[in-house]
């Protein structure tokens, strides 16, 4: 295809050449203003870089809280569906809970509590010892009313006086929420999680609970733990800023931003100091007067060269491309350019093959979908996408069981029963949608993730269903499956899966009752 030139009236066109070598004369005439201007743009751009660099990362250090305080709320609704807990066990459940504080540093303490605010055991105290009823700072109203979760604001432990958050999950028996499963998290494992990065110089950081007040700092960290913030930072959130000026405890200036922590309520703060920032503004102010000298005495030499080698190594790459070329051969008295292109395709290269890596590695070998451990970890995010997203989605679950695949395995062997579990998976990637997350979480069980309108879920799933009963007994060899379906919107993961679970129980239990 032919380009041609665009023309006009007044249209100036010049070469590379001319054109350096014009703005090189321009910039040697109005010296004063371009050192004005690009002081100016050069603070404003240190400004925004600064403001983003302090946003992204108190965003990922909200996330990596968040993830923290997820594992331990995963730690305590294991503990909370134990046969030991369910029977009422609680010598056995207490030496159990004794034990598994014994290895995570994280937990100081668990406790088990009634919804009459009765403790029933502590793992501090000895079992059977008489306790006092659970703190009014500590109730956990949510729990019993809603079954969610809930965690407490900071505290401090009177006889270690280091700071704690409860954090707690009901315990259902018969689908009532009859008892509080409690872990007193402590304040350094949250520092823990937010000091994962080194803070450059002249940062802090600070995580504040629902209450505002302070649950842990970058530097000095149990110093101020469970004192309110600083009035400056209390009237920005009043406010609803996430960017602004504050103070910190000790009265040093900041220029900060703020990130949720999604689910929990709390919140990070991030600040760099303005003296930092101050200093960065005059050594920007010196490079650039010294640039603009540099500029006036060098503009017009290096035009001459610099055209020169751009325009060869640009003709070059524009030759290149003309031809279809997959490599460019240049000979550039600019090597880095050449360098630098062939490291970014190697890097490039090589980070896809270890994200490749990565996610074969949590893939199941066989069949190449997730594996249960990743399943878990997408279809949650699944769930909290649709929680959060502001959207009025909800999520279906889909707990998938073969039948008659042991009788294959018995009569024809297992690479028969290989050939089985293959044909399932091709089954379902081509039933389900490409966003539908599916993963076989046992050895004949396979679990997939919908989401989709709320008036729409319910068909959604039903149908998908259908179509993998179909194909899967299409797959011959007396093979079938059965599938229930679990249908939320604010509902857990492990919630929606257990009930999918009883749901295909329930199918297969028909399914036999039908064919005798």
């Amino acid at each position: 295809m032919k380009v041609i030139p665009p023309k006009g009236p007044g249209l100036l066109r010049f070469n590379l050449f001319a054109w350096l070598l014009l703005v090189s004369l321009l910039a040697t005439l109005p010296m004063l203003t371009y050192a004005v201007f690009a002081f100016r743009s050069r603070v404003a751009e240190r400004q925004v870089q600064g403001q983003e660099a302090l946003g992204r990362r108190a965003a990922a250090s909200a996330i990596a809280i968040q993830q923290e305080l997820r594992s331990v709320e995963l730690e305590l609704r294991t503990l909370a569906q134990l046969d030991i807990v369910i029977n009422g066990d609680l010598s056995t459940l207490h030496e159990f809970a004794r034990r598994v504080v014994a290895a995570d540093p994280r937990i100081a303490a668990f406790r088990l509590a009634d919804r009459n605010g009765r403790q029933l055991l502590r793992t501090d105290e000895p079992f059977g010892k008489d306790l006092p009823p659970v703190r009014a700072s500590q109730e956990t109203p949510r729990v019993f009313a809603r079954g969610e979760s809930e965690i407490s604001p900071v505290f401090l432990d009177e006889p270690s006086r280091q700071g704690l958050v409860a954090l707690t999950v009901p315990m259902k028996v018969g689908g009532d929420s009859l008892y509080a499963i409690t872990a007193f998290v402590k304040s350094t494992a949250i520092t823990g999680r937010l000091n994962e990065a080194e803070w450059p110089p002249g940062w802090a950081a600070v995580v504040l609970d629902g209450q505002r007040r302070i649950v842990s700092r970058s530097q000095d960290s149990q110093r101020f733990v469970g004192q309110p913030s600083t009035p400056s930072l209390t009237d920005a959130l009043d406010r609803g800023l996430t960017s602004f000026r504050s103070q910190t405890k000790e009265g040093v200036e900041m220029i900060t931003r703020i990130a949720d922590v999604p689910v929990f309520g709390w919140k990070v703060v991030v600040g760099r100091s303005s003296s930092a920032i101050d200093r960065e503004v005059r050594s920007a102010l010196n490079s650039v007067l010294l640039g603009g000298l540099g500029c006036a005495a060098l503009g017009i030499a290096c035009a001459l060269y610099v055209a020169h080698v751009l325009r060869k190594r640009i003709r070059a790459v524009i030759d290149a491309v003309r031809e279809g070329g997959d490599t460019v051969h240049t000979s550039s008295a600019v090597s880095e350019i050449d360098q630098l292109a062939t490291a970014l395709t190697s890097a490039r290269k090589s980070v896809g093959r270890t994200i490749a890596a990565l996610d074969a590695a949590r893939r199941d070998a066989l069949t190449g979908l997730r594996g249960r451990a990743l399943f878990m970890q997408d279809a949650a995010a699944v769930i909290d996408t649709a929680r959060l997203g502001g959207h009025d989605d909800r999520v279906a679950l889909l707990y998938i069981d073969l039948d008659g695949f042991k009788e294959v395995n018995d009569r024809y062997g297992h690479e028969a029963g290989d050939r089985v579990l293959k044909g399932v998976a091709e089954v379902l990637l081509k039933s389900l949608r490409g966003s539908d997350v599916i993963g076989r979480i046992g050895g004949d069980e396979f679990a997939a993730c919908l989401c989709a309108p709320a008036d729409k879920i319910a068909s959604v799933s039903s149908h998908a269903a259908e179509r993998i009963v179909a194909a899967v007994a299409a797959l011959g060899n007396g093979v079938g499956c059965s599938i229930g379906v679990a249908i939320g919107g604010d509902s857990e993961l492990d919630v929606l899966l257990d009930r999918a679970d009883k749901r295909m129980l329930a199918e297969k239990k028909r399914r036999r009752m039908r064919s005798v």
